[in-house]
């Protein structure tokens, strides 16, 4: 099953004008779309809401077994 990449200009002038709400969607999409490739990004590994996000999807992927040291590490925030 392919999956469509959505791509979301994150320039400081659109961020500014996103609502809390949006902030927040755009941050589980980074998520969603980390977790189906299996990278954490460590920019947001100190973010709750991408961390919850991150883990969420990728142990419904692979499993608590499968998650590697970078995914046990976003378990610490």
């Amino acid at each position: 099953m392919l999956r469509e990449i959505m791509t979301v200009s994150t320039s400081t002038d659109d961020l500014i004008r996103l609502s809390e709400v949006e902030r927040i969607d755009l941050l589980k999409g980074y998520a969603e779309q980390d977790a189906i490739f299996g990278s954490p990004n460590p920019r947001y590994k100190q973010c709750k809401v991408y961390c919850d996000r991150y883990l969420d999807i990728r142990i419904q992927l692979v499993g608590t077994d499968g998650l590697t040291d970078a995914d046990w590490d976003l378990t610490i925030f």
